[in-house]
């Protein structure tokens, strides 16, 4: 982890997902995250910029940028948080022996990823930045079934956010709802609200007809399944309780059975091979089909991820976008449908 001796004029930012901030499409936080390190890039040229994410791969490596480094860190039998907070621990420690450094660590509460790093005393140099999104404590139907697990995530998300020197959130919403499950010692916590940033480069993409758009879908599908003659129905979003996809599908349900011309298409991660992402788990493809009834099995689709990139060259092939989020913030899909 070695960095280069210009140290003394730089400032440095220590940002923690567990998305990877190449995919801007896969959530609030991964974009907020990601074009805030575009940015800072861009604007502030003589800093340096320090990206913590899950690495893609069961390989940990470093993704070298001019003025910015990328370190991308597997699970495995450590868990992520483990590694993450290591790999925190010794940059930090690294900057702060220059107190000329300014070093500000700006981490999601996604699973309280930084819980324990944040309840030390990192010095006057150091700024500690959560930046909301849904804590788990949001997202779940049943308060009184959550497990073992869940309840220690719980803790530590509660930890990160009340050892923080600064909260940031995408709506008042979302900060006010957590502030009622943090009591009012999160009150006491310095606080702004700025809104889900918006990942808005299409790249000159051209105009694109129905038809076209339909032939891309399937094409990339890599099956025949949505027609410019149908009356078709998007769903962009991650599959899970969170996102609201079980009150999707019973309306699914209803409305094919009124017109058996509408298709309904759900784009977003399920999850595989039995292992989620997050505690904010993913329903899977087996499950979603399994409560699915057999009159209207063939007009929903569980398209699974499409990347950002392919998206533009698809949404002239629907008619209606759906977004049905339960306690998630704004979804920047929206804005980029539109």
């Amino acid at each position: 982890m070695a960095l280069d001796g210009q140290q003394a004029w730089f400032n440095y930012y220590i940002m923690v997902s567990t998305e990877d901030h190449i995919q801007l499409v896969k959530g609030g936080i991964g974009t907020y995250l990601g074009l805030l390190f575009k940015s800072l890039k861009k604007y502030l040229p003589n800093t340096k910029l320090i990206w913590l994410t899950e690495s893609p791969t069961a390989k940990f490596f470093v993704n070298k940028i001019p003025n910015c480094r990328i370190f991308y860190i597997p699970k495995s039998q450590c868990s992520l948080k483990v590694k993450i907070e290591r790999a925190c621990t010794r940059i930090h420690k690294l900057l702060s022996s220059n107190r000329d450094n300014k070093i500000a660590i700006e981490a999601p509460d996604w699973e309280g990823l930084l819980s324990n790093f944040f309840s030390c005393n990192l010095g006057d140099n150091t700024l500690k930045i959560t930046r909301l999104h849904s804590v788990l404590e949001l997202t779940k139907q049943l308060k009184k079934n959550f497990s073992v697990a869940e309840i220690e995530q719980i803790r530590r998300e509660h930890q990160q956010i009340l050892n923080s020197d600064i909260i940031s959130a995408p709506t008042s919403y979302v900060y006010n709802f957590t502030a009622t499950l943090l009591d009012k010692h999160f009150l006491d916590i310095p606080s702004c609200i700025i809104p889900n940033f918006i990942n808005t480069e299409f790249e000159h993409v051209q105009q694109i007809s129905r038809n076209d758009a339909c032939s891309n879908f399937n094409k990339i599908i890599g099956d025949d399944i949505i027609s410019s003659d149908h009356k078709n129905i998007f769903c962009v979003g991650s599959l899970e309780y969170r996102k609201g996809i079980d009150l999707i599908l019973k309306m699914a349900e209803h409305l094919v059975r009124i017109d058996h011309n509408i298709n309904f298409y759900l784009i977003g991660h399920y999850e595989k091979n039995g292992n989620s992402l997050t505690l904010n788990t993913k329903y899977t493809r087996e499950y979603l089909e399994s409560i699915i009834p057999t009159d209207v099995f063939h007009n929903i689709h569980i398209c699974g991820y499409i990347s950002y990139s392919k998206l533009q060259i698809l949404y002239n092939a629907c008619d209606s976008f759906l977004f049905c989020y339960r306690h998630d913030n704004f979804p920047g899909a929206l804005i980029e449908a539109c």
